[in-house]
């Protein structure tokens, strides 16, 4: 049997990854350059679709805390 928290976190996963990458590719599509915006798009929306799902991790199990981030939301 698969453990719960272990199953919500690879849909978890996926579908912040999958998105990501989507909107990445949607917008790449306004380069100009047919199939390199696209590709180049993807390819950004991958890595901060990967950021988000480290954010996820280190929030879902305890790593960090939102008090660690309270500084960088003040803008001085």
């Amino acid at each position: 049997m698969c453990d719960e928290v272990a199953l919500q976190d690879v849909a978890v996963h996926t579908g912040i990854t999958a998105t990501s990458t989507v909107i990445g590719s949607v917008i790449g599509s306004a380069i100009p350059i047919p199939v390199v915006g696209t590709l180049a798009g993807a390819y950004l929306g991958t890595l901060v679709g990967n950021f988000f799902s480290t954010i996820y991790d280190e929030a879902r199990h305890d790593k960090i805390e939102a008090s660690d981030y309270k500084d960088w939301w003040k803008p001085w």
